[in-house]
């Protein structure tokens, strides 16, 4: 009656003519088409189908479901009224039959061909597995965990081909990244200096992913000097011993020597205490100050002789540039707990929520945006990426962290005021 609609989808987005025609037809009224729902009712039957033979065919399709649904509730209550009697021949089985009349008949050589035709599957398998090995595939144990289910030489096999394995996969690890990170040597043939040109030789960027690979983020100290090699682009950063004992740091994109008289690779200059706890922070970019932080920590009671000092900020603030006024707090562990700021004119709030015992800031669950906080009508927007683990989904906290958002929901709500007279 609903004429293929989800109603629990489409609903609020049909038209209000559309929806008193479905109400009327699962009620049972009679009603009258217009041109916006005939429209709509040919959009669903196509071009094929006339709209009224549509309207038959789902009309006929309902009443035959509710004859089928009363005929089950009589013979439920009362099994005497059964009317159509019940089926006691066997039926045909079809698959059967044609496996019969498929299957060849054995003749006087069938132990012999069934014995070649294993020995020539078990030499395919073997010649198969020694490949995978040679190339040292990643999937080779799990073809031979399917493949050697209850064979008796099921560990030698194993055995063998994963020391195979290991050989090829070490000979790989040893003369790939050799012809991927250096030139071939030149050849001379006929008075001219051939080269050979192979598929990973003269990229530069290759021997720079291979060294990443291999060593990761390394930062080099040269007397005052940090040298900073990752993937993207390297940076250098000086060190400025001050005079209270703590230290500023200049940091630049690119390698250098010594410290560019101009700011145009400036990156950003912090100021370290003589604990090294970071106190401040001024971002650059192009010469021009883009944000200024100064950070907080708690006030310890216990002597610094007893307690080693909290290096670990507890609040930041951002007292110049683009986001002048945020406010961040961090949590014991590090990670940013909640703040405010303004966007685009607009002030706003922030509180994050983690998993239990979360160890990086990736375990994040949840957050909490509230905007125009003061305001009679404050936008709430609550964001999730998780999902509920399969014990104990009534701990929110003990949910699994997703790469997709999981759940966006959007609450305005409006300012209510009650006094009493």
């Amino acid at each position: 009656m609903g004429l293929e609609t989800n109603f629990d989808q489409d609903w609020d987005s049909l038209p209000y003519d559309i929806k008193r025609m479905l109400v009327k037809r699962v009620c049972g009224e009679p009603y009258e088409i217009n041109e916006l729902q005939l429209d709509w009712i040919e959009s669903k039957c196509g071009n094929r189908t006339p709209y009224h033979v549509y309207l038959a065919r789902r009309d006929l399709n309902a009443c035959l479901a509710l004859l089928v649904d009363e005929y089950t509730a009589t013979l439920l209550r009362d099994s005497a009224r059964k009317t159509i009697p019940t089926r006691r021949e066997k039926q045909r089985d079809i698959v059967q039959e044609a496996q019969i009349d498929v299957t060849a008949h054995k003749g006087r050589f069938h132990f012999l061909k069934s014995g070649y035709r294993r020995l020539i599957r078990i030499s395919r398998n073997v010649i198969k597995f020694i490949i995978i090995a040679l190339i040292a595939e990643s999937e080779l144990q799990r073809e031979l965990v399917y493949i050697l289910t209850g064979n008796p030489f099921r560990r030698p096999f194993v055995f063998i081909l994963t020391r195979l394995w290991m050989y090829a996969r070490f000979v790989q690890d040893l003369l790939i990244p050799f012809f991927m990170v250096r030139d071939p040597p030149p050849l001379s043939y006929s008075r001219t200096r051939i080269y050979l040109t192979l598929q990973f030789s003269s990229r530069p960027h290759v021997q720079k992913l291979a060294s990443v690979m291999r060593n990761g983020i390394t930062t080099t100290l040269k007397h005052n000097r940090l040298l900073i090699d990752n993937l993207k682009t390297p940076t250098t950063a000086f060190l400025e011993p001050q005079q209270d004992g703590g230290l500023k740091l200049w940091h630049y994109t690119g390698t250098h020597l010594k410290r560019p008289e101009s700011d145009g690779q400036l990156i950003s200059i912090n100021l370290y205490a003589k604990s090294f706890c970071i106190t401040r922070r001024q971002e650059f970019s192009k010469a021009e100050l883009v944000n200024d932080y100064v950070y907080e920590y708690p006030k310890q009671d216990v002597p610094n002789k007893i307690r080693r000092p909290r290096r670990l900020p507890w609040v930041r603030y951002c007292v110049a540039g683009k986001a002048e006024g945020e406010v961040v707090k961090y949590s014991s562990k590090g990670f940013v707990k909640s703040g405010q700021g303004v966007r685009n004119g607009v002030p706003y709030e922030w509180t994050y929520e983690y998993r239990r015992k979360a160890e990086f800031d990736d375990n994040l669950l949840r957050a909490k945006y509230l905007f125009n906080p003061e305001s009679e009508t404050p936008l709430t927007i609550n964001v999730g990426w998780c999902v509920p683990p399969i014990r104990h989904a009534e701990q929110l906290d003990r949910w699994i962290p997703f790469s997709r958002v999981t759940e966006a929901r959007f609450y305005l709500f409006r300012a209510m005021t009650h006094g009493l007279g």
